[in-house]
């Protein structure tokens, strides 16, 4: 799933991820049609963190499973993107950054405190021109 931000003055409806999340929680084992492993309460209790400590300033990401956990993604254009992770094997949280076309034009690291996210989201969308749908 990789949906561009039209709209970047809507504030994030917490709610409304929380659900997706029991609805990524309520996934059986093959969920994927390759065998994928649904998610352990650890990775859903992480996910559920990180949307508390979210600053609802920001718009919506799309949080998608992948047989390797859980994402988070906000995306302004197709290379300029930001996607927080959670690892369902530890529950580890790491971002993936995207700045250009290149192969070296993005940043990959770990990550200590879920709080740290809003400080990478500020920068994302630090002098984002606001469009509107009209």
């Amino acid at each position: 799933m990789n949906l561009l931000v039209k709209n970047v003055e809507e504030n994030m409806n917490k709610e409304k991820l929380r659900e997706e999340v029991v609805e990524i929680s309520e996934m059986e084992d093959g969920w994927d049609s390759y065998g994928a492993e649904s998610f352990t309460k650890e990775t859903i209790d992480k996910v559920n963190e990180i949307i508390d400590c979210l600053d609802d300033k920001y718009p919506d990401p799309c949080i998608v499973p992948s047989p390797m956990g859980i994402q988070f993604e906000w995306d302004r254009s197709k290379y300029n993107y930001l996607e927080i992770s959670v690892d369902d094997i530890n529950s580890e949280i790491s971002y993936l950054q995207g700045f250009g076309e290149g192969v070296e034009d993005y940043v990959d690291k770990k990550i200590s405190n879920p709080s740290e996210i809003n400080e990478l989201l500020e920068e994302f969308y630090k002098n984002v021109e606001r469009v509107n749908d009209e």
